[in-house]
Order: structure tokens, then C-alpha cells, then sequence
């Protein structure tokens, strides 16, 4: 079966493709604008790091806000950004808790001069601590940080009291500084205690407390989302046109000007656009036409057949890194028609990964069969092989999960708890987003064959993850964004995510949380390997998703730029190192 001849939307992505490259032949290569700017498929929900959801908010906000430690874009190894060194860990005697010890760095300041401290990196975490504010996806990470002790001779020095935790370093990256003088200028929080706030007997006051509720209400308002947007970063926000563009503009006298450490200190770009272009194949044409000058997630066939030409190859830098991003199919637990393990069997023997990376990636991708990213070898289990295309066998399963045309409509039904009920599904995928829609059609189109109906519905970005959320479909298909370090199964496997976290399944399995919570507290990387993969295992066989692809990245940078490289980090490259290349200075 080959789905995609067969399939509207692809019809119209050839139709599309063919159209934008006549287009682009009149003007292709147009001169543009000596500064980044970045095709972004959405804007923003939020700019807000500790609120904020999704890709096409973190590649902006890592421009304006700062973090204790992060991932060097060349080499994946963890590097000090706000912190002068990585940080020491020690034993607490008497106890199962470790010191993780940091120092900022001399120079690092606010926007009003004011130094940054250890009181800043404290109150950045009550942020994610207090329970009304919106951002339960981040939680769970920060559960092993219990107190904090701040130097009294030197407040720049710190130390986190801490359970042991596997990924304690790590999530340094994910706790982005911001300043208490903007975000909570009725000092608020002063009266709370990490210690306090970590503590789950108060969890019940906590919620019920008037003085947070008020503190949480004015953060999580659009104020702080979208218009005071304030770090200790090299940009700040200059504009945000709604639907079209983010642009943000280099601050005068920034204070990592002082310092060389790495990338993270380093601009070059006064300023950065992200253009807003809801559709790949027009944001090739954009790219091609100078109106964007770097992109990625180009369409395969794209750039498999117009981006490796000589002429492009001359204008543009090209790359093509592993990205630490997956696809997959979501299942609604709660929903009676999937509570046999044999239907959503069925369901993964309907998904065709191979013809889907063929068509759709033109084989710039790899199946996969775990949240784990392929390249991480020895944390998954051998033993697990993905689920082969074959509806024969989705029948066979459908069958002995008991369900039947009885009525003979094409449609198979079964009895449930007294009420009959038939095997349709609402499937959901954001608009925006061609390689999922064309995930959904695929799957449609292999369902109908074995008696299932599928409605597919895609509602645009903004409203896709509410939809997620209120639990409003029977299966969705979405990608996620992971990273180079090491993954925490917590936020997304964990039964107690599922309402404040990223289980938006509802999976729960009493084994699966014991072996995570275990694997939490060994910090030696070697012993958490046997639970990575039996955790593999356990998921595979439960089904509660069906984990699809991840795609190799299919990069595009104009080369008025030089100093460009490429990973698999979103976006896929590093736009305030950029450099105007000497060909362009010496027109």
C-alpha cells in the first residue's frame, strides 16, 4: 500500500511545491538583511522560560534569559554560562542529602547594574516551587532540590541541598535566572523558604495560601508572558507582532560583553528576528527569496531535491544533524475503547514508520521505539523491536479484543459495560505541522481497511495543547523535544505527571513509577542502565503511545553569514554567533 497516492494533503504538497519553485526561479537568491532571521513554523504561546511550552518558545527565550550551566551547540558537553565553573558536589554527614555547590560569575548583572546573586537563582526556583504557578510540566525535576544555603560572606556563592538525583547537574539547564525586582515587585516570595516550599506537609497550606495565589495569579497573567519579558541575557524583546514576528534587539553595555568563556557569551547579531511562516513550503520560498535567511525543518523532498543543487549550495550552508526530537501517536487511556491492550496492538501494527520516513522524510529519519534517542544505544533493551506494518495482524487483534460489525456498517462495535460502542476516533495534530498531518492520513487510510473510522481533526498551534490537555481526542500525534544529556522519565512515564506533568496519556503503571523513582536517586550513570531499559520494555509492551520516527534535521543558512554550525539542538544552529562573512564586508 503506498498511502500517499491516495492522500489530499500530499497532493496538495506537490501541487504547493511545484508552484513556490516556479515562483522562487524568478527571484531566487535575492540579497538579504545582514542579520539572523529565523523561520519560526508558530509564534510563542509564552516568553516566560518558567511557563513557557514548546520549541518555538525556547529558542527565543535562551537569547534573553540564563541558566547556571548548559550544553556547548558543538560538542554536547556540559559548560558554565551564568556559573564560573560546574559545580561541586559533597556529602552531607549524617544524612542521604549531597551539597551541589555553585559560584556566578564576577561580572554577571541585571539590566539596573544590580549584581546577580545567590538570592536571584533562589527565587527562580520558589517561581517553579510555588504550586499556583503554571508550569506543573517543570516540577517534578526540582523535587530533589530541598533548601538552599547562600553564602553570607560572598552571595554569589551557593549551595542546594539535595536529595541524590541522577540528572542534578543536568537540570541546572532548565532553571532559567530571573530577576525578583521585575517578577515580583511586592517581594512576595521573601517570605517563603525553598526548605518551606519543598516540603510536602505544607503542600496542602501552600495551595490554599492567599498571599501565593496572588503572587501566581499576577506571574502567570499575560503581562509576564508576553509584554515584561526581562533576563540577564544579551537581548531583550523589542517587538512582538502577533502572528507575524518576534524581534529582539542586543542591550547596550550587557555584561557578558566582559567575558569570553564560551558561545552563550558570545554575540555578534545586534539583532534577531523570528519571522512567523505557518507553512514549510512558503518558508522555503521565504528563504530562497531573502525574506527568512536561515530555516529548518526544511521539507524533505525539498531539500533532497533543490537544496543539494549547485546554485543553493552556493548561497546557503547546509546541515543535516541527528535532532533530539521524536514523533509519536498518543492514546487517550481513559477512553473505554482502548482499555484492551490487544486494540491498541491492533492500532500500532496500522502505523507504517518505514513508508512515513520514506515518503514524508525522503529517508531523513530513523524508527524508533522509546522516549530514549536512538544515538543513546546502551540505555535502551535490545530485546524491543518496533511494531511491523501489518493490518492482517491489526485484524487478529481486534478480533480478540472482542470487537465485531455486528451491524454490518463497516464500522467495527463491541459491547462495553451494557452500551454499545463502535470503533470510531477523533485523531488530532496541529495545522501547522505536514509530516504529522500526513501521519494522521497514513493512519486513517490503513484503519478504514480493518473497519475503523478515523475524523481527523487539526486545530492551529494555540489550540492544540489545550485540546491535549482537556483530554479532547482519542489518539493526537505530537513530537517531542528532548535533549542532548541524559532523559528523567518522571514528567512524562510517571503516574503522578499525569495531572501536573507531561503524562497527558494517563499512563499508569505501578512498575514503572517504582523503577523511576529509584532510578532518580542513583547517581552513577552505570547502574541506571538496567532501568532505562527495563522501562523500555515495560512501555513498549503497555502501549500507551506508539513511538513513530526522529528525523534528521534538514538545515539552511544564508551565507552572508560565517561562524555557522550545526546539532541537533532546536533550532539546529547558534544565530547570535553568527558572523557577516568576509565576502559580504568586502562589497
Amino acid at each position: 500500500m503506498k498511502f500517499y497516492k491516495n492522500v489530499p494533503i500530499l497532493g496538495l504538497l506537490f501541487i504547493l511545491i511545484t508552484f513556490y519553485s516556479c515562483q522562487e526561479n524568478e527571484d531566487a537568491m535575492v540579497e538579504t538583511p545582514h542579520y539572523p532571521i529565523v523561520h519560526q513554523l508558530t509564534e510563542p504561546q509564552s516568553l516566560n522560560p518558567a511557563n513557557s511550552k514548546g520549541s518555538e518558545s525556547t529558542v527565543i527565550y535562551y537569547n534573553m534569559f540564563q541558566e547556571l550551566i548548559n550544553a556547548d551547540f558543538k560538542t554536547m558537553e556540559i559548560i558554565p554560562v551564568l556559573a564560573k565553573a560546574r559545580p561541586t558536589f559533597t556529602s552531607i554527614s549524617g544524612s542521604n542529602l549531597v551539597e551541589m555547590a555553585f559560584e556566578i560569575r564576577a561580572a554577571a548583572a541585571w539590566d539596573n547594574g544590580t549584581p546577580i546573586t545567590g538570592e536571584d537563582i533562589a527565587f527562580s526556583l520558589k517561581v517553579i516551587k510555588v504550586p499556583q504557578t503554571d508550569n506543573g510540566f517543570k516540577k517534578p525535576y526540582f523535587d530533589y532540590i530541598k533548601d538552599i544555603v547562600i553564602d553570607e560572606d560572598n552571595p554569589k556563592k551557593f549551595k542546594f541541598i539535595c536529595e541524590p538525583y541522577m540528572l542534578a547537574e543536568q537540570v541546572m539547564s532548565d532553571l532559567h535566572t530571573m530577576p525578583q525586582y521585575i517578577y515580583d515587585p511586592e517581594n512576595i516570595l521573601a517570605d517563603y523558604s525553598i526548605k518551606a516550599l519543598s516540603n510536602p506537609a505544607l503542600k496542602a497550606k501552600h495551595e490554599a495560601d492567599p498571599k501565593l495565589k496572588k503572587f501566581a495569579e499576577a506571574f502567570n497573567s499575560p503581562n509576564f508572558q508576553r509584554e515584561v519579558i526581562v533576563g540577564s541575557g544579551p537581548y531583550e524583546l523589542a517587538s512582538w507582532e502577533t502572528g507575524q514576528r518576534v524581534v529582539l534587539s542586543k542591550k547596550k553595555n550587557w555584561w557578558g560583553e566582559k567575558e569570553t568563556a564560551n558561545h552563550w557569551l558570545t554575540t555578534n547579531q545586534d539583532t534577531i528576528v523570528y519571522e512567523v511562516i505557518a507553512d514549510p513550503i512558503i518558508a522555503f520560498a521565504a528563504l530562497k527569496q531573502g525574506r527568512v535567511n536561515t530555516l529548518a525543518a526544511i521539507d524533505a523532498r525539498l531539500f533532497k531535491n533543490e537544496a543539494q543543487t549547485p546554485q543553493f549550495q552556493e548561497a546557503f550552508h547546509t546541515g543535516q544533524p541527528s535532532s533530539y526530537s521524536y514523533d509519536y501517536i498518543g492514546f487517550n487511556l481513559d477512553d473505554p475503547k482502548f482499555k484492551n491492550i490487544n486494540t491498541r496492538k491492533a492500532i500500532a501494527h496500522l502505523v507504517n514508520k518505514q513508508e512515513l520516513i520514506d515518503v514524508i522524510l525522503e529517508g531523513y529519519g530513523k524508527q524508533i521505539t522509546s522516549f530514549i534517542h536512538p544515538s543513546k544505544k546502551k540505555f535502551l533493551n535490545s530485546d524491543v523491536k518496533p511494531f511491523t506494518f501489518n493490518t492482517e495482524l491489526a485484524s487478529k487483534y481486534l478480533k480478540e479484543a472482542g470487537w465485531e460489525d455486528s451491524d454490518n456498517d463497516g464500522i467495527l462495535d463491541m459491547m462495553y459495560e451494557g452500551q454499545k460502542i463502535t470503533l470510531t476516533i477523533k485523531m488530532i495534530t496541529n495545522n501547522e505541522n505536514t509530516r504529522r498531518k500526513a501521519i494522521c492520513e497514513s493512519f486513517k487510510e490503513a484503519a478504514e481497511q480493518v473497519g475503523i473510522e478515523v475524523n481527523i481533526e487539526t486545530p492551529i498551534w494555540g489550540n492544540f495543547p489545550p485540546m491535549i490537555m482537556g483530554k479532547k481526542f482519542d489518539l493526537f500525534v505530537l513530537g517531542l523535544i528532548s535533549s542532548p544529556f541524559e532523559s528523567d522519565p518522571k514528567q512524562s512515564w510517571h503516574s503522578s505527571s499525569i495531572k501536573k506533568g507531561s503524562n497527558y496519556v494517563g499512563y499508569n503503571n505501578p512498575e514503572v513509577d517504582k523503577i523511576i523513582d529509584e532510578m532518580r536517586m542513583e547517581v552513577i550513570e552505570e547502574k541506571r542502565l538496567p532501568h532505562y531499559q527495563r522501562i523500555h520494555k515495560l512501555i513498549h509492551d503497555d502501549i500507551p503511545v506508539i513511538f513513530i520516527m526522529t528525523q534528521d534535521e534538514r538545515i539552511a543558512v544564508n551565507r552572508v553569514f560565517d561562524n555557522v554550525y550545526f546539532n541537533g539542538m532546536k533550532p539546529g544552529f547558534w544565530a547570535p554567533g553568527f558572523t557577516i562573512s568576509e565576502q559580504m564586508t568586502s562589497h
